[in-house]
């Protein structure tokens, strides 16, 4: 493959709608699960609510990658990181949090960033208005 045609454009407006697509499935759920568990603030105990700071910033990176892919993307990736260690140190050190379905929470982010960094290596390498 070509060094100058990675990433294409189709490549990247591929990647950018499933990422889209993940992402309102993703956000989609967690707040059908909100709803359907009937989210009772009062009922969190503190280290609940510790927990939820970085998945609600998880949540709006999944909100925000639709229009700024880059800036989605961080918050995506960040907040899934921060929720991880956060889960570590609240059970001493223990464990992280089990299952597939966190890290698949992290995936629309990672596709964000992904479409980020390959459309500003296209404009790049894009040659100069003339």
């Amino acid at each position: 493959m070509n060094a100058s045609s990675f990433p294409s454009k189709a490549m990247i407006v591929a990647l950018s709608w499933l990422a889209r697509l993940l992402a309102l499935a993703v956000a989609g759920l967690i707040l059908a699960i909100f709803i359907g568990e009937g989210f009772h603030p009062a009922k969190l105990k503190t280290r609940d609510w510790i927990l939820m700071v970085p998945f609600f910033v998880t949540w709006l990176g999944l909100v925000t990658g639709w229009r700024w892919e880059g800036l989605g993307g961080a918050l995506v990736v960040a907040g899934m990181a921060a929720f991880y260690l956060i889960h570590f140190v609240q059970t001493g050190f223990g464990q992280f949090p089990r299952g597939w379905a966190f890290p698949m929470i992290a995936v629309p982010g990672v596709l964000f960033l992904a479409c980020w960094f390959g459309r500003r290596k296209l404009a790049a390498s894009a040659p100069p208005p003339y």
